[in-house]
């Protein structure tokens, strides 16, 4: 089979390629066409992890816009991570992860345009669906705090992300008042990196072709691994959204103490539950943070 101009005529091999490499990059050339993985100096996740991609078919769309890879199993845990619509021009991403047991696995996805005012009555749906997902908004803009408010207010979702802060009076971390997870330039450096550790260590299963493609053209650029010109990274920013409550935890064991307050409401303001958890510490402006990711460890199965 030969690529062929708007005209019909047959292109030659090299005029293909360099079409290609101008609208879409040289990666996603040799990802795509050449066969050819360049690796980690390029691309978020490595060569090896990217060729172990393997996408399956949705057994159901739920309300026509959410593709179900597995319905909710009795006594799992789930993680459903939204990356929320800019001015109605980009794509509201959603994941649901099972995070019951190593690996986690994406069990269902979507990529779809509209407007902030209708999702969460969606999300409500299919959080609840999800027996109760912890649901992480990102609340950078004007639509994502009003989404995670709405969820909070007119749907009384119980089990929303809270990120934290240290008050230096009670001497831990605290939630503070609104919803939501707050996408920082190093917030977002600690969640694809962990979301990168845990696809390299075999500890995820991405089943959807949209957000496998997508991390094909998930690039460094200038020092900042995102989408190449001309490509889209909504639903790699979503998936690693998911991993924010697991980017300091050092172990399995932590993992799980975790996994259970997210469904102990009561457990939620503790010291111990609060102070494990990375996202409470954004904002105490400093480094140390990034530090721990040189001797990460929470692969255990």
């Amino acid at each position: 089979q030969f690529a062929e101009d708007k005209d019909g005529n047959v292109l030659d091999p090299e005029t293909f390629k360099q079409q290609v490499i101008d609208k879409y990059g040289e990666v996603y050339f040799n990802q795509n066409y050449a066969n050819s993985f360049i690796g980690s100096s390029y691309t978020l996740v490595n060569a090896e992890s990217l060729s172990k991609f393997t996408s399956v078919d949705p057994i159901l769309k739920k309300d026509n816009m959410l593709d179900v890879f597995k319905e909710p199993q009795k006594k799992h845990s789930y993680i459903l991570s939204v990356d929320t619509a800019k001015d109605g021009q980009d794509f509201f991403s959603v994941h649901v992860v099972d995070i019951t047991k190593f690996p986690f696995e994406q069990v269902a996805s979507c990529n779809i345009q509209t407007d902030y005012f209708l999702m969460p009555e969606y999300l409500d749906d299919w959080g609840k669906w999800y027996n109760n997902a912890y649901m992480i908004i990102e609340n950078n803009d004007g639509s994502g705090q009003s989404v995670a408010d709405m969820m909070k207010n007119d749907y009384e979702y119980e089990n929303l992300h809270y990120d934290t802060v240290y008050d230096a009076i009670k001497r831990r971390n605290v939630k503070k008042k609104y919803p939501g997870f707050r996408n920082t330039p190093r917030t977002r450096k600690l969640v694809l990196d962990t979301l990168k550790l845990f696809i390299e260590n075999g500890n995820l299963i991405v089943n959807d072709f949209h957000t496998i493609d997508q991390f094909y053209t998930f690039i460094l650029v200038n020092g900042k691994y995102q989408a190449d010109d001309g490509c889209h990274d909504d639903l790699v920013m979503a998936l690693a959204i998911s991993f924010a409550p697991f980017c300091n935890t050092k172990n399995f064991s932590e993992m799980k103490t975790i996994i259970k307050n997210f469904y102990d409401n009561s457990k939620q303001s503790d010291e111990d539950f609060s102070s494990s958890m990375i996202y409470g510490r954004f904002d105490d402006f400093s480094d140390s943070s990034l530090d721990r990711l040189d001797n990460f460890s929470c692969f255990e199965s």
